[in-house]
């Protein structure tokens, strides 16, 4: 007699992965939240350009830190990082004429690069399955694109219909958020036994590999390149809009 092979409903494989899913939204979502609304937001309180262009500056190098943190302490790092998201809104909430307050948001913005904590917590949740970790990736690459066309859309709405306050508050509520969701990833979280067991088993793999290959190098390049060439653009645009064209 076959055994009998157990499927999972297809409501609830549709359902798989949503919380990583998510994550991978509100990530996205925030991560190009401010890009449109600051240099507007920057002209209504008279900074210059090159105000605006330190305070860009400042978000992007701060992401430097987050990266170095995760391969300090791992996934659950995303909690401190999204902290200071959190907070640079709440203060930036509260405070919203003084111009201190923009260098605190943009710097805790730039702490928010929970971009390498998402894809620890994909690995965890496929179980060392790679069709399923393939699907979360999927998945939560769409959330991504589809955080980026909402952080280009959503920000002009809030901010032309409730001004700065509205925006940081949504942004605040964002945050808070995915720090939920974090959460819930450090409760599913496998037993500690169990991910030392995994990364044992990474090491030994990489070790039979030898050095990187030229590839990585060249795909770590290319993406550093786009990441450069974006945020140059998302940077420039608005500014171009708001000094050239007079467009507020």
């Amino acid at each position: 007699r076959e055994p009998i092979q157990y499927q999972i409903p297809n409501t609830l494989s549709k359902m798989r992965f949503w919380d990583v899913t998510l994550m991978s939204w509100v990530f996205q979502l925030l991560l190009n939240f401010l890009f449109i609304i600051l240099p507007v937001h920057a002209k209504e309180l008279g900074l210059r350009p090159s105000d605006v262009g330190v305070l860009f500056a400042i978000n992007i190098g701060m992401r430097f830190f987050p990266n170095f943190l995760v391969t300090r302490i791992g996934a659950i790092a995303d909690l401190v990082m999204m902290l200071c998201t959190l907070a640079g809104y709440v203060i930036a909430f509260f405070w919203p004429r003084d111009v201190w307050s923009l260098y605190i948001l943009v710097a805790g913005a730039g702490w928010g690069f929970t971009r390498p904590c998402i894809s620890l917590h994909a690995q965890r949740a496929s179980k060392g399955d790679l069709d399923a970790l393939s699907l979360a990736s999927q998945r939560c690459g769409a959330a991504r694109s589809l955080g980026d066309i909402c952080a280009f859309v959503i920000p002009p709405a809030v901010y032309s219909m409730a001004g700065w306050t509205g925006l940081t508050a949504v942004g605040a509520g964002s945050a808070l958020l995915y720090l939920l969701l974090a959460l819930c990833q450090v409760e599913w979280a496998a037993p500690a036994e169990n991910q030392e067991a995994h990364s044992l088993q990474i090491v030994e793999e990489e070790s039979k590999e030898g050095e990187i290959a030229w590839i990585d190098w060249a795909i770590s390049a290319a993406f550093i390149s786009t990441e450069w060439q974006l945020n140059m653009f998302i940077s420039a645009v608005p500014q171009t809009l708001i000094q050239r064209f007079e467009i507020n």
